[in-house]
């Protein structure tokens, strides 16, 4: 019967459990022996309760409990944010099959396929009416889980099929990124990916699992949609990360609720996203972003290979003069070479799993939007005011207005708007051409004119425009809200050495005083600022570890 319980136990490591009680078995040498070879081999265990132990057994439970603070340490919640890429560049992929293998098919992806091996496709949401794709999958081994919500993507065997998917039919990728990206409209996909994050939260927390999501351009959108609902309907925190996003800050804060009181208020500081962009485009500058936002450095073609392609054109006389007076504008719509997430995916280091080059983003340019009256009203009204009588200029007004309307409900319609607003004024792209009048088209922006003082000034306050170098041993402290990582680390830092071997475990209470040492809390600015102590740990393994023992050990937050 005791080894019946023993084999039970140690069957749980192998199903990713984190926690293991051996507290009414007595274990043999032999069978704590074979105990460590399956932790060594599963990082998954944290934490065992110990029952009795056979004389001599010392040194193999200390090689144990050993194994079990390195797991702890290097215990990642959820997957680093390169898996989080190549996820939301396999969801692109056209042969997937539930419970199927997470395998790129094409020659230039096929090297990613080693970093996927244990994760596996759970669920595909597929919505042919509304285009909307994304993908669910799993890591039994490490108890993950990551939604990738799938980006514009042109659909289709036929070049017909593809160029009707994406501009004859409603609720199309570009519908979507036409109305609900840049229009700020409530769209269908949106409905979609509700519905799978509803889905996502419930599998998670059936099995325990740890969610997040993730997506590029479109689906980043989508992600960031989703992780607000996660947030707000099905009270779960799911992790998101972005690559590329047109952001959301504008459409989520037209989505909370008409009461204004402490019920209804979401601290959207509280969400955890984290956003890669690449560098200013006309697609990552439509909205403001959430969260930590990174900028990468893909490669961009340089405008001197474009002018050389375009000799001709520009020793044309006038028209030569205005192409090298304006060449900014050309670098503001060579940035989008750099949208792409394979050539993203290339900016990160596969060994590290790291960007190879990358900074914090303080600032960004944005697309600003002013609402005036749409040239198309402007036309209505014009027409109107030739009609003699009141009565009837008002019908015709108010049909007129009411018909254009209902025709923008389709692509050619939202287009012919998009472009009516461009026309009038509401939409103003200075703020984004203004960047790239003050800086060189390289991978890495750098500025090229004026004074120093000015160049901080016009790139600061004209253009919107701030990255400094990412810091990985420094970062503010969030402490508004209780129960957070960062709330735990600042409460852990006021509690006594003297309690914390009082009312943990020796194993639990090790491990807080160590974790303690490891970093210091200092304010500044108003604000609280962790910073490390060690070079060894970054602010990312510090929060990684303290939520690591928070969850194998249910005590600490309720004493901390």
């Amino acid at each position: 019967m005791q080894n019946n319980s023993y084999k039970d136990l140690v069957s749980q490591i192998t199903l990713g459990q984190s926690k293991i009680d051996f507290s009414n078995i007595s274990l043999k040498i032999q069978e704590l022996i074979n105990l460590y070879v399956k932790i060594k081999e599963n990082s998954s265990v944290g934490y065992i309760i110990w029952g009795k132990l056979p004389k001599g057994s010392e040194l193999i439970v200390k090689q144990i409990e050993s194994q079990l603070v390195q797991n702890n340490k290097q215990h990642q919640t959820n997957p680093n944010d390169f898996i989080h890429m190549l996820l939301s560049l396999h969801s692109y992929e056209d042969f997937k099959e539930v419970n199927g293998l997470v395998e790129f098919s094409e020659i230039d992806t096929r090297q990613y396929n080693k970093y996927l091996k244990n994760w596996r496709i759970e669920e595909i949401f597929d919505d042919e009416g509304s285009s909307y794709h994304a993908v669910l999958y799993i890591n039994r081994t490490t108890k993950q889980t990551v939604l990738a919500h799938q980006g514009t993507k042109i659909a289709g065997k036929t070049k017909c099929q593809q160029l009707y998917n994406l501009f004859a039919r409603n609720d199309s990728d570009l519908q979507t990124d036409l109305k609900g990206v840049f229009g700020k409209e409530l769209v269908e996909q949106q409905i979609k990916a509700y519905e799978a994050m509803g889905y996502s939260v419930n599998q998670a927390k059936k099995h325990s699992y740890n969610l997040s999501t993730t997506g590029h351009s479109l689906g980043a959108w989508l992600a960031e949609m989703s992780g607000y609902y996660a947030y707000k309907d099905f009270k779960y925190q799911a992790k998101i990360v972005n690559f590329d996003s047109p952001g959301s800050v504008a459409h989520i804060e037209g989505l909370g609720s008409n009461i204004k009181n402490s019920s209804t208020k979401i601290d959207f500081s509280n969400i955890n996203i984290i956003t890669y962009l690449s560098r200013p485009n006309l697609v990552n500058c439509c909205n403001l972003h959430l969260g930590k936002v990174y900028c990468l450095f893909p490669e961009i073609p340089k405008i001197e290979d474009l002018t050389n392609s375009l000799s001709w054109l520009v020793r044309v006389p006038i028209i030569g003069e205005k192409i090298k007076e304006n060449s900014f504008v050309l670098n503001g719509i060579l940035s989008l070479s750099g949208h792409g997430l394979r050539g993203l995916v290339k900016t990160f280091d596969p060994i590290t799993m790291k960007p190879l080059k990358c900074k914090e983003v303080l600032n960004w340019p944005t697309i600003k939007y002013v609402h005036k009256e749409s040239i198309t009203d402007q036309f209505v009204d014009a027409i109107t005011n030739y009609i003699p009588t009141p009565i009837s200029a008002w019908l015709f007004s108010n049909g007129s207005k009411k018909v254009l309307n209902k025709c923008a409900n389709n692509l050619f319609g939202s287009t012919i708007n998009i472009i009516s607003h461009f026309l009038s004024g509401n939409i103003d792209l200075s703020n984004y051409f203004e960047l790239y009048k003050n800086i060189e088209n390289e991978s890495s922006p750098q500025v090229i004119k004026h004074s120093p003082y000015f160049e901080d000034f016009s790139l600061v306050y004209k253009s919107s425009y701030k990255v400094i170098d990412v810091d990985p041993y420094s970062a503010i402290l969030n402490t508004a809200n209780k129960g957070s990582i960062d709330w735990y680390l600042s409460r852990l830092k006021k509690y006594s050495d003297k309690k914390i071997k009082r009312n943990f475990s020796e194993f639990i209470a090790g491990q807080l005083l160590n974790l303690k040492q490891q970093y210091k809390i200092t304010l500044s600015g108003g604000k609280k600022h962790i910073s490390s102590q060690y070079s060894e740990y970054t602010i990312e393994l510090i929060t990684a570890y303290m939520s690591r023992l928070i969850m194998i050990e249910e005590k600490l937050a309720e004493q901390l």
